[in-house]
């Protein structure tokens, strides 16, 4: 059966800058049992209103699965707390590094996301202010495939967001 489980900031409030442009980073660790399931949540941090994912980190100390079937994707959980959108394209496989260790980053540059302009060259901007779900959001893990030779290993999520004070929204960025 399928668990949400978090991360050490995964259920604290959201961490938020003042200033525009001034960047907050978020370090959130988990120690992920041998236990996880396919539809697993792993609740990684709140995305603040008004602020813009700029990097990501993923660093996994260990192999979670042996045997190279895990799956997961990672972006901004639903409503309902049980799907993943907006996902996160990072620069290299997600997937190699939960199963062999290692660490991947958000890849900005090469990021291919059809949610524009909420996904943004790899950078996810909460507007939550101005949609059905108001406030701050999940960033989040989702198991999409179980392990087939399960191990323990310890997750350290990085998230820097920087504050766009607005209410109403981004609707063009333009690569510098």
């Amino acid at each position: 059966m399928a668990t949400t489980h978090y991360a050490s900031m995964g259920d604290a409030p959201a961490v938020v800058s003042d200033r525009a442009g001034v960047p907050v980073v978020v370090i959130s660790g988990f120690a992920a049992p041998a236990t996880l399931v396919i539809n697993d949540i792993i609740k990684i941090c709140k995305i603040p209103c008004n602020h813009l994912l700029v990097d990501f980190v993923v660093i996994c100390d260990a192999h979670l699965d042996t045997d190279d079937a895990i799956v997961a994707s990672i972006g901004a959980l639903n409503a309902d707390g049980s799907t993943i959108s907006n996902a996160l394209t990072f620069n290299s496989s997600l997937d190699t590094i939960l199963r062999e260790g290692g660490s991947v980053t958000l890849d900005r540059e090469n990021a291919t996301h059809a949610a524009v302009p909420t996904l943004m060259y790899g950078c996810f901007y909460n507007t939550q202010t101005i949609s059905a779900v108001k406030g701050d959001q999940f960033l989040a893990m989702k198991i999409t495939t179980a392990a087939t030779s399960a191990a323990a290993a310890n997750l350290i999520f990085i998230a820097t967001f920087v504050p766009i004070m607005t209410t109403t929204g981004i609707t063009t960025i333009t690569a510098a």
